[in-house]
């Protein structure tokens, strides 16, 4: 941080994308070790609640980064301000790093492989021989791949469907954060500290279902008429009228529904793993979801060259969610799965 610090005061670009790289290959190393050391501090009932918490503070820096990050640099003295907000954030995140319980390493006599195409490959074998284990990584990779089309789209969607401006881009965010926070916390309500992905599937349906109700509120977004032609609205012009808050509402409810979701794959997969190969299976689920980032852009441009609008790839997502949703029930046991199934039926025969 000092030299990117250093970057935005000499104005260098080569510098900043210098700093860009290194932050991203610290953020692999902190990735798997922040969630693999997890089962050493809580005990299996708690690690729901952990990764809860670990998932809502990340979002929610995610989300005040971005904002706090967009408004300062704006201002008088801006790269001074923001030079100095990244350093204290930065001290502040060491010390707190200091106050975490030291944990033994697992495999002290383990031989690294400096071929990361060749380890990743192995380590993610070693994934595959525990089925949960794969099924959860798989599970949170589609996660991934799921929020980032959404996220990524924002500010077209903002622009082109919704006819607003950078203020409904940030409210947008604000919604999408906030809602997988809860969510996290939702879940732990939930499930009361047991590791099963019980509401797994009913997540990613309901992720399905207000997806392809965002689809059709697009089409019943009212603008408001703006003096200037071309002129986007602002939040509050977006806002005024009832029939946008259910754009608002469904963005809401995929987020807290991918909370519920995520945070029971992350607890099966930490405790599915042995413990000398816990963080490395991490680390290799981290380079699955980040190939699945990269597929969602590549799926969405191609989408966007063969002439979908953005309502059309969301549903397009949300119809592909369907079926990732059966593909999670793998994770659950038979006798339950006859039991969602009998209790589906028992409701579409009463409707």
């Amino acid at each position: 941080m000092a030299i990117g610090s250093l970057g935005f005061f000499i104005g260098n670009l080569y510098v900043l994308m210098f700093v860009l790289f290194m932050t991203g290959t610290q953020s692999a190393f902190f990735g798997p070790i922040k969630y693999g050391i997890l089962p050493d501090h809580l005990r299996e009932d708690e690690l729901i609640g952990g990764n809860g918490l670990i998932g809502m503070a990340t979002f929610l820096a995610i989300l005040l980064g971005t904002i706090a990050g967009g408004l300062l640099i704006m201002m008088d003295f801006g790269v001074g301000v923001v030079s100095i907000m990244v350093l204290v954030v930065s001290v502040c995140g060491y010390l707190s790093a200091q106050k975490i319980p030291l944990s033994a390493g697992k495999s002290p006599d383990l031989i690294i492989n400096y071929n990361f195409m060749a380890e990743t490959i192995n380590i993610i074998g070693k994934a595959r021989a525990k089925r949960p284990v794969f099924l959860s990584i798989m599970g949170i990779s589609w996660f991934w791949f799921y929020g980032a089309t959404y996220l990524a789209q924002f500010p077209t969607f903002a622009s082109e469907v919704l006819k607003s401006d950078e203020q409904v881009v940030t409210l947008l965010l604000c919604v999408f954060s906030v809602g997988i926070g809860i969510g996290f916390l939702i879940c732990n309500r939930l499930v009361k500290g047991m590791v099963t992905a019980r509401f797994v599937p009913l997540s990613a349906l309901m992720m399905t279902i207000f997806s392809i109700d965002l689809y059709f509120a697009s089409g019943n977004v009212v603008t408001p008429a703006l003096s200037m032609v071309g002129e986007l609205s602002g939040a509050s012009d977006f806002l005024s009228y009832g029939s946008n808050w259910r754009v608002v509402g469904d963005l809401f409810g995929i987020a807290v529904s991918g909370g519920i979701y995520i945070v029971p794959l992350y607890t099966i997969m930490q405790v599915g793993s042995k413990e000398e190969e816990r963080s490395r299976i991490i680390a290799a689920h981290n380079i699955l979801n980040s190939l699945f980032m990269v597929g969602s852009a590549v799926g969405a441009m191609a989408l966007i060259m063969l002439d979908f609008t953005l309502p059309e790839i969301f549903l397009t997502i949300a119809i592909l969610n369907a079926f990732v949703a059966l593909y999670i029930c793998q994770l659950l046991p038979q006798d339950l799965i006859q039991s969602i199934i009998r209790s589906l039926l028992r409701l579409f025969y009463r409707v």
